[in-house]
Order: C-alpha cells, then structure tokens, then sequence
C-alpha cells in the first residue's frame, strides 16, 4: 500500500485507499494542467508588453493559443480532461476537508473556498470544451476579452443596491490579492513540501514567492476597477485578468511593470508544475 493510501486512509476512518490515491493523482493531473494553463498566460503578457501580440492574456487566451497550433487538437481535449479532474479533486477536498497547502490549513473557510475553486476550474473547463468544439469545426474562436465580466458587473448593478455588492466583490479580491503577497512573504506555501530535499525547496521557494506576489497585483488592479464600476455605475470600467495585465501596460511606468507581472505569472505555471510534482501526499 503507498504512503499517500496509508496516510489518507488514517485520517479519514471508513476511507478506502484506492480512493484516497485516487483523489491525489487528480490533484496532480489538475495542478499540472493549471500550471500550463498560467505559463502560457504569462508568455502572452510578455508578448504584449512588447508588442509581439494581441491575444488575450488569460486562461481563456492561452487555450485559444494552445487550439491554433499543430498539436492543438491534441492538446485540447486533454486540457478538458485535466480542467474536469481539477474540479472533481477540489470537490472532493471540498467535502472531505482536511489540508490542501497554499496557507490553507483546514475548516469551514477552507472548504468554502475549495468549493469555489470547483465552479472556476468547471467553468474552465466548459470554455476548453467549447473552444475545442470550435477547432475541430475550424471555426475561429470568439473574440471580446472580458466581455463575460462586464456583463456580469452591469447586471449586478441593475440591481438594488447593486452597486454595494459590487463593492463587496472589490474588497473580496483586495482581500485575495492580500492573502497572496501574506503567502508570498511568509512562503506558507512550502509547507505542501514537507520532506522535500533542500535542492528541490531552493526552486520552488522563488518561484512561489514570485508567482503569488504577481497574482496580487493582478487582483488589486481588478478590484481597482471595479471599485470605478461601481462609483461611476459603468461596468465598461471592469477588467477581468487579461485586462487588469493590459491597463499595467498603459500606465506611464510603461511595460516593464508589467513583464515583471508577466514572469511572475509565468513562474507561478512553473511552480504549479513542480507542485504537481512534488507537493506531499498529506496535501492530496
């Protein structure tokens, strides 16, 4: 029996090895798929720094990118396969509870947020499925970058007291963005590691400190936005991740601010992949 079995089983009374071994290498098929998935997005932020490209610097960009090469077709309905393993796994973790690292230690507040990480990666998964679908009919893939969002936003503040709930998801991502430079800071994130030689720890540990550090920023000049949003009762106003990277670009510190974004997203894909990798059977 493997150490992830046993150590699952023990922890969880009545729970079946198998299973438990299972649900670990979903977390390893799903992290490594997200971990492509933030490379590639870090690759085109760097394109549109210097102006290399146009395409869309987020997820759903970089699975269009993936749809146009040669492999594409290949490639595609595996990322669907990897985006719905990825969402069974934060399911599962969502209701068994337990440690998932990243500075989550367990409880109510862990679960909560597993559970919402399930509905993104399925949504991830239902925009790699449709793209897909679109390549194998040769049909281009459809433009409008954080179209989606701004929908959203204006028909939350059609609402009554719309606009305080779009304060409230303002000062939500003020909030992750500052849970990801604490992790950044406090490299809490290394203790999904455990056991890990130090040679290992010395590559991981710069690319987790510059990789949650760059998915700060990115939240704050979101939730920027939607602040704007709300006051102005303009939803044209929000940016989803493609544009919060676009308006880093249009400040007058010029693109380098954001190719330092852009490496720190690249170098969270990497880190996502060393995770899969090597992350702790306890954290499966």
């Amino acid at each position: 029996m493997s150490r992830l079995g046993n150590s699952a089983v023990s922890s969880k009374p009545g729970g079946s090895a198998a299973d438990s071994e299972t649900v670990g290498w979903f977390g390893r098929v799903g992290l490594a798929t997200s971990g492509v998935i933030y490379l590639l997005i870090g690759i085109l932020a760097v394109r549109l720094a210097f102006g290399f490209g146009d395409e869309q610097a987020d997820q759903k960009g970089a699975i269009e990118v993936i749809g146009r090469q040669p492999f594409g077709k290949v490639m595609l309905p595996l990322l669907v396969i990897g985006f719905v393993v990825l969402t069974v796994w934060y399911a599962a973790k969502a209701y068994k509870g337990g440690k998932v690292g990243d500075g989550h230690s367990g409880g109510v507040k862990t679960r909560i947020g597993l559970a919402a990480s399930s509905v993104f990666s399925a949504t991830l998964a239902v925009t790699t499925l449709r793209v897909t679908m679109k390549a194998f009919e040769d049909q281009k893939p459809e433009a409008g970058g954080g179209e989606k969002e701004k929908e959203a936003v204006a028909a939350v503040l059609d609402w009554p007291g719309g606009k305080y709930i779009v304060f409230a998801a303002a000062l939500y991502f003020v909030y992750w963005g500052g849970k990801m430079l604490k992790r950044a800071i406090k490299k809490d994130y290394l203790e999904q590691f455990a056991g890990l030689r130090q040679s290992r720890r010395k590559i991981v540990d710069p690319l987790g400190r510059a990789g949650f550090s760059a998915q700060a920023v990115v939240r704050w000049v979101a939730a920027w936005f939607l602040v704007k949003a709300a006051m102005d009762h303009d939803a044209e106003k929000t940016v989803g991740l493609d544009g919060a990277l676009r308006e880093l670009a249009d400040q007058s510190y010029g693109p380098w601010l954001l190719v330092a974004v852009a490496l720190g997203m690249a170098a969270f894909g990497i880190f996502r992949l060393f995770d899969a990798a090597w992350r702790s059977d306890a954290y499966l």
